[in-house]
């Protein structure tokens, strides 16, 4: 970069420095005109960008020089899924819905909060963040607490309601839906094989947990898996429990997936990794009415 400032310095007006450019030499521009992909000096998403000190070049310096500006902490993205709800006799659920984001998704939410500023378009995008965790629900109120504060994770509270959550079957109420999907297996894994390399520029960290009341006396049973399953990979770790106790259905689940640049040779592995974390999502039980 300093080489090509004192290349190009009469001409410079302005310029902003790409973390994620690498140039050879101070004359070769980041898209490197024509030549081939692999001879570009352009290497954005690469590794580690937004995970470093940044660099700095200090023009009021009688001579150039390069800094690192240091960071007070790495802002990892996260999500933190909390649900509470109570099923009655007719199958309709009702609870709350809260959702945590720190990090840059944070930063994400806020700047899709900003941009919709209509109550119309704000409870269109509620609509949308309720119907990942109970399709089919409807909206009975919703905040967002430190949705202001740019340095604070911003929680969305959402109360709901979902009619025939459970549906009646033979005197009995069945469940059968996905509960906390990692669509990882249908973002990375449809492929049988690759030939290069599996770039996943996109870091995932989130928690979950749902908690149900179930009816008064009623028996229920999971037909999905029960207990505790860890799915811990070079890839990533998943971990998911199901269990009823006392008449309550506990779900929780959590995943850690950094970035990462997955070799064709073991790309057959993750692919299955990936696919048996998104197929773990599913929750099947089946209630019992009280004699």
């Amino acid at each position: 970069y300093i080489d090509n400032i004192d290349i190009y310095k009469d001409r410079i007006k302005m310029f902003h420095v790409k973390d994620a450019e690498f140039n050879p030499t101070g004359r070769q521009g980041v898209y490197s005109g024509y030549q081939s992909w692999v001879d570009r000096a352009g290497r954005f998403r690469s590794l580690g960008d937004g995970q470093v000190g940044q660099p700095a070049v200090c023009l009021t310096c009688e001579t150039p020089e390069r800094l690192d500006v240091p960071v007070e902490g790495i802002r990892t993205p996260h999500r933190d899924v909390a649900i509470d709800a109570a099923l009655d006799p007719s199958g309709q659920l009702t609870g709350t819905v809260k959702e945590t984001f720190s990090g840059p998704t944070a930063s994400y939410i806020r700047s899709v909060l900003r941009q919709r500023t209509e109550e119309t378009a704000r409870r269109k995008f509620i609509e949308a963040r309720l119907a990942e965790y109970v399709p089919g629900a409807n909206i009975s109120d919703y905040s967002f607490v430190d949705a202001d504060d740019s340095d604070a994770p911003i929680t969305i509270s959402i109360a709901f309601v979902r009619p025939e959550w459970a549906k009646s079957t033979n005197g009995a109420l069945r469940i059968e839906t996905p509960l906390f999907r990692e669509p990882l297996g249908s973002a990375y894994g449809s492929l049988a094989e690759r030939s290069s390399a599996l770039m996943i520029g996109y870091a995932r960290a989130s928690t979950a947990r749902m908690t149900v009341t179930l009816p008064a006396g009623a028996q229920a049973k999971l037909l999905s898996r029960s207990g505790a399953l860890s799915l811990d990979s070079p890839f990533g770790d998943y971990d998911r429990s199901a269990t009823i106790t006392d008449g309550v259905l506990t779900v929780e689940a959590a995943l850690t997936q950094p970035i990462q640049r997955v070799p064709a040779s073991e790309y057959p592995a993750f692919r299955d990794w990936s696919r048996s974390v998104e197929y773990s999502s599913i929750l099947a039980l089946e209630i019992a009415s009280p004699e």
